[in-house]
């Protein structure tokens, strides 16, 4: 099945998983009262505004959502090291990440409430998984960092000599602000979902010039100068330049970028699914979705507050983002992961 993305964002219909209680749109239900505390996996503080979501959640609820630290790829390996016995309730991640725990039977069906405002593209039809907010691959560079280089432009630039060992970008097996990065520059440079020699080319180019890939990498190491350019997404770059007076500029490449889109997952057979359903429901909610974009990523209902708009670039830097097949991306992800490793990391 060829489902096709617009903006980086995919429709997935993958097979029939458990029902969880829940109708379409009809939010949280099922039996028993929310336990005081939901267990989600990557929720870092520091990332999407998720410390002050969890406290307005607490507040509300009364329900502690802990923070975790880990990324994308650790977050679904541990689940499904833990099938037997849950030990999150709520998985977050990149899209592709999302479709392959839907694959793996490690979520089950959840239509929270407001999921029908969600466009189609950014959700799953059978509850699967469900996008909260998206953002763009772009390059944070720390202009103090750069000792009088000019900033970058596009992914061309970076290979050139005036960005020797100053690059560095999150691991594309790993990470999956990694895989979009490894997405946005095999498109850039004329690759396809079924074609990634002109990615891998690219990032043997670019470790010549000295580029890093750590599993995690952190915005605050871009804004301290640690990472002089650090390829993230550009939310993270918009939070250090204004929350922390970084001396960062937020560079979409002139050469293509991608969507980065985030989900969401009700893991299966999670020790409190209901308060799971709450949190979820939360997420999607407006006050939920603007917390969101007050952290300067796009909300998948609703609009972006006029004072965020004014400080991130033009809509049609966002409108070129490039299309691209999510479902069948997920689909190459493993395959892509060895290649990587084989010809770049190795």
């Amino acid at each position: 099945m060829k489902l096709r993305l617009s903006f980086v964002a995919a429709v997935a219909v993958l097979g029939t998983v458990s029902a969880c209680g829940a109708t379409d749109g009809a939010g949280a239900t099922g039996d028993g009262a929310a336990g005081t505390t939901v267990v989600q996996y990557n929720s870092a503080d520091a990332w999407a505004n998720y410390k002050a979501i969890r406290a307005a959640f607490k507040a509300e609820s009364g329900i502690t959502v802990p923070a975790d630290i880990k990324n994308s790829g650790q977050a679904i390996t541990a689940i499904e090291e833990q099938k037997a016995h849950p030990q999150a309730d709520v998985g977050y991640w990149g899209v592709t990440f999302g479709i392959q725990a839907a694959t793996k039977g490690l979520v089950e069906s959840y239509q929270p409430v407001g999921v029908g405002d969600v466009p189609a593209d950014l959700k799953a039809t059978d509850g699967s998984w469900v996008g909260v907010h998206y953002g763009v691959v772009a390059m944070l560079v720390n202009t103090k960092a750069l000792k009088g280089a000019p900033v970058p432009q596009s992914w061309a630039d970076l290979l050139k000599p005036d960005y020797k060992d100053k690059v560095f970008y999150a691991d594309p097996a790993s990470a999956a602000i990694g895989y979009s990065t490894a997405v946005a520059v095999n498109v850039a440079n004329g690759g396809t979902e079924d074609n990634w020699a002109p990615g891998i080319k690219y990032f043997q180019d670019l470790k010549k010039n000295g580029a890093k890939a750590p599993t995690n990498t952190s915005p605050a190491k871009a804004a301290s100068g640690e990472y002089p350019i650090l390829i993230d997404t550009d939310f993270n770059g918009y939070n250090q330049k204004y929350n922390n007076n970084a001396p960062i500029e937020v560079v979409i490449p002139s050469d293509g970028t991608v969507k980065v889109v985030y989900t969401v997952g009700l893991v299966k057979g999670g020790p409190n699914p209901v308060g799971a359903k709450k949190w979820i429901d939360f997420l999607l909610s407006d006050k939920g979705q603007q917390m969101f974009a007050q952290f300067f990523v796009h909300p998948v209902r609703g609009t972006m507050p006029a004072e965020v708009t004014a400080k991130i670039a033009p809509q049609a830097a966002y409108d070129g983002a490039r299309s691209v097949d999510f479902v069948k991306l997920s689909q190459a992800q493993a395959g892509f992961n060895e290649l990587y490793k084989k010809e770049v990391a190795g």
